[in-house]
């Protein structure tokens, strides 16, 4: 929690900017691993996505090289 500025006397003043930049720096901190791991999470969705999606595809190609070749077989007939 943010501490608020106290100014008393230039000592409480300067201690509590102190204090508040403590918590800056530590807020950051999180903040980036926050997005770090957020970045992290997106790129494993993409990949798994993307693996599914040419797995898919590859299924419809192999069901139309089937179709394909059956329908070959059928025309010389």
């Amino acid at each position: 929690m943010v501490s608020v500025i106290e100014k008393s006397s230039v000592d409480t003043f300067n201690n509590s900017v102190k204090v508040i930049n403590e918590w800056q720096q530590k807020a950051n901190a999180y903040n980036t691993c926050l997005i770090n791991e957020a970045n992290a999470d997106n790129a494993l969705i993409a990949k798994m996505a993307n693996q599914e999606q040419s797995r898919f595809w590859a299924t419809i190609e192999k069901i139309r090289t089937y179709t394909d070749a059956g329908k070959a077989k059928l025309d010389k007939k």
